[in-house]
């Protein structure tokens, strides 16, 4: 490899790797509830993948604002396949408050990140009335947990798209597990799953006036293959509650974690769900086919001049949407002296709440056998417009191919019998005409075995493999030295996050002291232990550190301090002094840990 080649090779590695250093930061965006109640606090998160600088926001648009700014850098690291990666994130924190029901929209924030100018897409909330909880169990049947499947349409005709989406709702209650979901079968339908999360995430929705927590459990396009009222089959889902009765425990740990809470096991159903499906209109033309949607439809010839035995196609292109996915190729009427072979088709299509968007092509190949000039009648192709309500028929321009004279006449003997070369002309070219002299030269080039280039090329990779073999070897070694060094730096890590902890505890912030705490303890174990964090749990943590000689009372201390702060994101924290208290006990329990090698 010349040196002007290594040279070139470095330059274009580094401008890609500039390029994408440019663009992977410089993102700024807002996050926050899409639904509240009227009186409560809730925060507003602006973040970006860089630093902020010249961070400015006009007003919120009517909300009132109880605190803020405060900021923030969460750090990130994945391990995987042993290369790790961190990412950070800063925000820019508003406390918040609506004073009243109605829809409020926080206009465009602006900021510098990372050099580069962004702004924020306007954010709207709506808040809607307070409502007084539910006491007792007996809320479990109240509308405080609502499993859903909802249609954007309850009346169509047949073959016409339908969008149905599962949803779980959830207020006043504590979900303790969630398992055993049944989604429904759809008999009568030809059914294709659009959405299907691997795990639930909850986002506030207004359900009938009141605020829910909702999570998306699958969504689906169905197509009626049957008429009249279809009912739909529910789904099911088992959900482990926390009630309010508590039972007998003597144990403070279970008091102040909600332990001391009963859990019940229930299994909600969907409400009945009726499609009323219509009969397609009797008056339908000769054409149609079962095409239900908004559609156009192309005719293309490949070549509009060719010559007798060439092989050429025509493309047939129906666009638009609706079930694109059962359309067959329409019929096309060819000249006799056309030889048709059989039809490819080609789809470009995804799936949306319309139905199917996007194309299916037909391509129809042929090869004319005598010259002349024919015409392919029109191609006429009908849908159902389900806009309009009535059906279309498309009609397209007809096609002139003009077929000149083949050059190939030449008479060739094949097996003792007479034959042209066009008749072994396959239409894909896959057979030509074959060559009756033989020419064989077997001997007039030297073989490459004997070669220079050979052994030259045959030494080159010798030096390869033993380059890859040493380079490899010490990667290795590095990748050894880079765990015994997060392992000796380990505690210093911690205590920096530590650091940021107390930052947020002097402010009293308790979600994003908790989070800091998390991290702290969790990336402290992950250097320890020297594992990754996406395999950590509590039972990975309490094998391995009882593994390594730690007390079972200082494993259950940590165990209970990692529950806290989980606990803490999706319950109200204690006030200052329990915050105080929990920051003392992960200095104490990391300090521990750290005379166990």
């Amino acid at each position: 490899m010349s040196k002007l080649l290594i040279r070139r090779v470095v330059v274009l590695l580094t401008a890609l790797f500039l390029y994408v250093s440019l663009f992977a930061q410089g993102t700024l965006s807002i996050e926050a509830p899409k639904a509240v109640t009227a009186g409560e606090d809730f925060q507003v998160y602006f973040k970006a993948d860089g630093k902020i600088s010249d961070f400015h926001i006009e007003s919120f648009g009517g909300l009132e604002k109880i605190f803020g700014p405060t900021t923030s850098v969460s750090s990130s690291t994945q391990i995987i396949n042993g290369k790790r990666t961190e990412s950070s994130t800063y925000s820019y924190v508003y406390l918040l408050q609506a004073p009243n029901v109605g829809k409020y929209t926080i206009p465009s924030a602006t900021a510098t990140v990372a050099g580069k100018k962004c702004r924020t897409e306007p954010f709207v909330i709506e808040v809607v009335a307070n409502a007084t909880p539910q006491s007792g169990d007996s809320n479990v049947y109240s509308g405080d947990i609502r499993l859903l499947l909802t249609l954007d349409k309850y009346k169509v005709i047949k073959g016409e798209p339908v969008s149905a989406t599962l949803k779980l709702y959830v207020r006043n209650v504590q979900l303790s597990g969630v398992e055993d979901i049944r989604l429904p079968k759809f008999e009568g339908f030809w059914k294709e799953e659009t959405q299907r999360p691997q795990r639930l995430t909850f986002e506030r929705e207004v359900l009938d006036g009141q605020v829910y927590d909702c999570a998306l459990i699958a969504g689906y396009l169905l197509f009626p293959q049957n008429t009249g009222e279809i009912e739909i089959d529910p789904a099911q889902i088992k959900l482990t509650l926390l009630t309010n009765e508590r039972r007998k425990s003597n144990n403070p740990i279970d008091m102040f974690f909600n332990n001391a809470y009963n859990q019940v096991s229930k299994r909600f159903t969907t409400p009945k769900v009726t499609l009323e499906v219509d009969e397609l209109p009797s008056n339908a033309p000769s054409s149609f086919a079962g095409a239900v949607g908004q559609m156009r439809i192309s005719v293309t010839a490949a070549k509009d001049s060719v010559k007798a035995h060439e092989a050429t196609s025509l493309v047939v292109t129906v666009s638009g949407n609706g079930n694109l996915n059962m359309i067959d190729a329409p019929k096309i009427v060819f000249p006799s002296d056309f030889e048709v072979y059989d039809t490819r088709k080609n789809d470009d299509m995804k799936v949306t709440d319309l139905g199917y968007r996007g194309s299916r092509s037909f391509e129809y190949p042929f090869v004319p056998r005598s010259q002349g000039e024919y015409t392919i009648a029109p191609v006429v192709f009908s849908y159902y417009d389900t806009q309009s309500r009535k059906y279309r028929e498309l009609v397209s321009d007809p096609i002139t191919i003009k077929v000149m004279a083949s050059d190939e006449s030449e008479p060739v003997v094949v097996g003792g019998n007479l034959h042209y070369k066009k008749d072994v002309k396959n239409i894909g070219e896959d057979i030509r005409y074959i060559k009756t002299k033989a020419s064989l030269n077997a001997g007039s080039k030297a073989m490459l075995v004997f070669s220079p280039i050979y052994y030259i090329v045959l030494t080159l990779i010798i030096l390869l493999f033993l380059f890859l073999r040493i380079y490899i070897g010490k990667r290795i070694k590095l990748s050894d030295n880079q765990l015994y060094m997060r392992n000796k730096k380990a505690l210093k890590v911690a205590k920096d996050r530590l650091r940021r902890g107390e930052h947020f505890m002097k402010e009293n912030n308790a979600p994003a002291f908790y989070e800091e705490i998390h991290k702290a303890v969790y990336g402290y174990l992950s250097d320890k232990l020297m594992v990754g964090l996406s395999v950590m749990n509590r039972e990975s943590i309490e094998s391995a550190l009882v593994g390594k000689g730690v007390p079972g009372e200082l494993v259950n201390d940590l165990l209970e301090l990692i529950d806290r702060c989980e606990y803490a994101r999706y319950a109200p924290a204690g006030g200052s002094e329990t915050l105080i208290s929990d920051y003392e006990n992960a200095v104490r329990i990391i300090s521990n840990l750290e005379s166990y090698k």
